[in-house]
């Protein structure tokens, strides 16, 4: 590993560096991942180029990858979830939560169906991002079942700070109502408040994808010049 790419990962002590790494690492997934869909993406949009594809199929007329960051701030975590972040996996590890919730006859809006929802789904994107980890990681200094704990705990976790929000936010709407919130100045607190509250959590909780992102290698390469 190059100095630059160590001093950043690895200054600060305490909360600033905390948070600098986080906003290090959630950019470079955001890149990642983006960038895994739009490459992906360019041999079906050739096709429909050329006519060889339906429009309905061409990627370019869909619907964004990612939403619009405006859920951040409107929502929290779970406008970030739920809105902005990208959905494919959504179907598949919501499914199971929604047909068991129906099975159990779980009030529709109800808290009880919210949270099962939440913890079906998390739980399965965690279990599934077990297959980022190896059977046996080339520069890991912990077991593979470690990391992958790493990278299951922080998808794990998730529906905790979805559940306090829904709280503060019901809590809050009993109380002052909910009219003041959706407009002016009600409007630019909830935003600003919850956007601190984003960033807070996810400098909390992103330090475990980066402590697996490290065992599993990703920091040896740096592709900036010294």
């Amino acid at each position: 590993m190059s100095s630059s790419s160590h001093i950043l990962l690895q200054s600060g002590q305490g909360s600033s560096g905390s948070l600098l790494r986080s906003l290090v690492l959630g950019a470079q997934a955001w890149a990642l991942i983006g960038q895994l869909f739009y490459i992906s993406c360019l041999v079906p949009v050739a096709f429909n180029a050329y006519g060889w594809l339906p429009i309905e199929w061409s990627p370019h007329y869909w619907s964004p990858f990612f939403g619009s960051p405006g859920f951040i701030f409107t929502h929290g975590v779970r406008g970030f979830w739920g809105k902005y972040w990208h959905q494919t996996m959504r179907i598949s590890v919501s499914g199971p939560g929604f047909t068991l919730a129906d099975a159990l006859r779980l009030k529709r809006n109800g808290l009880a169906r919210y949270t099962l929802l939440c913890a079906v789904a998390f739980g399965l994107s965690g279990t599934i991002h077990f297959g980022l980890v190896p059977p046996e990681p080339l520069h890991a200094t912990i077991d593979p079942n470690s990391i992958r704990l790493y990278i299951a705990g922080f998808f794990w976790v998730q529906p905790i700070a979805m559940l306090v929000e829904l709280f503060v936010a019901q809590t809050v709407a009993r109380t002052l109502g909910i009219q003041y919130w959706q407009h002016g100045a009600g409007l630019k607190v909830r935003m600003v408040v919850n956007g601190i509250w984003v960033v807070a959590w996810f400098a909390l909780v992103l330090p475990m994808l980066g402590e697996a992102s490290r065992q599993l290698g990703y920091w040896r390469i740096w592709p900036m010049p010294d």
